[in-house]
């Protein structure tokens, strides 16, 4: 069942959703079967990529949603990844079930064709099966979030779980190929025990990056400048505590770092 608008269509000459795309258009629905052809004059028949993206109003309940491609397919719902199959292959169906709240819902759908015949369909509808559980982040992971935006405002366009924070994306560089290279920003948080003692916490960023500690700002270098690096030496008590990076990169290259050792 496809609700709301056509999808923003964004073909690239590439594998890698990468450069400017070579055809946006809207789409209807992504239901494409394209053989040994491809989806417009100016995209090569094999070796291309797309992304579809649109928001749109929901009722609250789990929905079921379904990709069929040949070759690679990434799904994310509200930023999080939902089936995630970037790889070589015939045309393979997956499935995902998601709990959704009352409202606007934003779906994104990427796909990339190697070589052989080209498919990308998806759809989605209500369904009573159960969403799964979120599955934890390893440990000492972070939950991470990323944005569209240098504010750390509105619903994340990407969510993952990082295993530490040391980014240098670079000046052309972005975290996921939904961000855009400049203009953007991100939030790792995790909760830990640690053992009593004082932790030296080392941050650096390029640009904006902050070091929040159970909710205080322990280190603040949010502003616009290049890689800088700020330190602090933090007692903590014995337990659990949440630690929290907050980022944003305005233009230019981008760096993003933290770092903790028991003093």
């Amino acid at each position: 069942t496809q609700v709301g608008p056509s999808w923003d269509a964004a073909y690239f000459a590439n594998r890698d959703l990468t450069g400017t795309p070579a055809v946006t258009r809207q789409d209807p629905t992504i239901d494409f079967d394209w053989a040994g052809g491809s989806p417009a004059a100016d995209v090569p028949a094999d070796n291309f990529s797309a992304r579809w993206t649109k928001t749109v109003p929901l009722t609250e309940g789990n929905y079921k949603f379904s990709v069929t491609t040949d070759d690679g397919v990434r799904l994310r719902v509200d930023g999080v990844t939902v089936i995630d199959k970037w790889i070589f292959q015939g045309p393979t169906t997956y499935t995902g079930v998601v709990a959704l709240g009352a409202g606007d819902h934003q779906i994104v759908m990427e796909y990339f064709e190697a070589g052989g015949g080209a498919v990308a369909r998806m759809s989605y509808a209500p369904t009573t099966d159960p969403a799964p559980p979120p599955p934890p982040p390893p440990p000492g992971a972070f939950a991470a979030e990323y944005f569209a935006n240098p504010d750390l405002t509105g619903p994340p366009a990407v969510t993952r779980t990082d295993p530490k924070i040391d980014f240098d994306w670079g000046f052309t560089g972005s975290p996921d190929p939904a961000l855009p290279n400049d203009l953007f920003s991100a939030r790792w948080t995790r909760t830990t025990e640690y053992a009593a003692g004082t932790y030296h916490f080392t941050v650096t960023g390029d640009d904006g990056i902050r070091l929040l500690i159970d909710g205080a700002v322990v280190l603040d270098g949010w502003g616009d400048h290049g890689p800088t690096t700020y330190q602090a030496d933090v007692p903590l008590t014995a337990g659990p505590h949440t630690v929290v990076v907050e980022y944003y990169e305005r233009t230019g290259a981008a760096v993003a770092k933290f770092t903790e050792v028991a003093v």
